[in-house]
């Protein structure tokens, strides 16, 4: 069961990345854009990233019956979210310059799809979370599971 709620939280960061992505997207390219470009949207996505992850924290516990356990992979999932979250967010950023300006590839942007970062972004955490930290993270975030699973199997 711990395992389907890995498995939820890489569909939900996905999913997320495509959402953030449509979003940035429309609202840049929107008239109203002068009108609301200085306000940061951040806070509310990590508050709704936040509830969702709780929520996991909560079947975690509810499953291995321990605030120990599920504060460990409640940390292991917040490590895993921003590999998969960026990615598909860059990723369908660039697809969608691309459908947008098919035949002038000087307007496509994060042209390094899954691998790019953002020079643009006001979020806090963007100076940080490049490509290669952003897969460390996920890779700590996948082993700390794999020692969960060790641990659960030996005792």
């Amino acid at each position: 069961m711990i395992y389907i709620s890995l498995l939820i939280w890489i569909i939900y960061s996905i999913i997320e990345g495509k959402r953030e992505a449509n979003f940035w997207h429309h609202r840049i390219n929107s008239s109203d854009y002068e009108i609301f470009k200085d306000i940061d949207r951040h806070p509310l996505f990590v508050l709704q990233r936040g509830l969702m992850l709780i929520c996991i924290g909560i079947l975690g516990y509810l499953v291995t019956d321990s605030i120990l356990w599920s504060g460990y992979l409640f940390i292991m999932n917040s490590l895993v979210f921003t590999f998969f979250h960026n990615g598909s967010m860059y990723l369908e950023r660039l697809i969608m310059s691309m459908r947008s300006n098919p035949n002038n590839s000087d307007r496509w942007i994060y042209k390094d799809g899954w691998w790019s970062q953002s020079s643009t972004s006001v979020a806090v955490t963007t100076r940080f979370m490049t490509p290669v930290s952003r897969t460390i993270q996920m890779l700590l975030g996948i082993l700390g599971y794999i020692i969960y699973l060790i641990l659960f199997l030996i005792y």
